[in-house]
């Protein structure tokens, strides 16, 4: 493990022999002599979801000073934490909203019953599985607002995968995080529901995000993972009616 030439980047590779979940710590010093001397990461292993470039910014500064800093971040982080203890205490209680809403109050059918404003498509024959899913797929239906949403002057709409996932052996498996993306860098963010077990190993998962028109006739890739990031489950060719 070294500096670049220019003492700037550090590269960093990740032998495949690290299990999921482990934690790293990387301690740097810096050459300057400036407050503060050093900086320690955390580096967890997550074979789902990777950032495959952190950059770090530091400003010499007096002790004084960074000791005000942390302390003032300090209160900032607790009353972010505070604040969202609090909305998602709220969201529990009014459970999901948008497409995920409708679907977990029974309010939408499936492709052939689609409610107006609503459009909805199987899909399952159209995709593509990875093969080492840990989880078997046994529908797959993707929906799409009928009317776009005008934010800023530009066309927007929902759209939600819904997967219905299996796991082989009935263990228990509860989705963590999810990632929906497309060629080009297209990366929305997305809310995650998964409604309780079906019957034991089976569950409905569902994924929804905001797109522009444009965006949402593209083909995407959807990938969710549980909070160890082993036993994820990815799928190519996913489209929006």
């Amino acid at each position: 493990m070294s500096l670049d030439e220019e003492g700037r980047v550090l590269p960093l590779v990740l032998s495949r022999e690290e299990k999921p979940g482990k934690r790293l710590r990387l301690r740097v010093s810096f050459a300057d002599g400036g407050v503060p001397a050093s900086a320690e990461f955390t580096l967890v292993t997550q074979w789902a979801q990777a950032e495959t470039h952190v950059q770090v910014y530091r400003q010499p500064r007096s002790a004084e000073a960074c000791c005000q800093e942390a302390e003032a971040e300090r209160r900032k982080r607790q009353l972010c934490q505070e604040e969202l203890a609090r909305t998602q205490a709220g969201c529990l209680a009014a459970g999901p909203r948008g497409l995920t809403g409708l679907r977990a109050d029974g309010m939408m059918g499936g492709p052939d019953e689609a409610p107006e404003g609503v459009h909805a498509q199987s899909i399952i024959r159209k995709l593509t599985l990875a093969r080492d899913n840990a989880l078997e797929l046994s529908d797959a239906v993707a929906l799409r607002t009928a009317a776009p949403s005008s934010e800023a002057g530009d066309k927007r709409v929902r759209v939600a995968v819904q997967l219905t996932l299996e796991s082989p052996d009935a263990r228990d498996w509860r989705a963590e995080g999810a990632q929906l993306t497309a060629p080009g860098g297209v990366r929305p963010n997305v809310t995650l529901w998964q409604s309780p077990p079906l019957k034991p190993g089976r569950w409905e998962v569902m994924v929804e995000a905001e797109l522009t028109e444009e965006q949402a006739r593209g083909r995407f890739t959807l990938k969710p993972w549980d909070e160890s990031g082993a036993r994820t489950f990815s799928v190519g060719g996913v489209t929006f009616p």
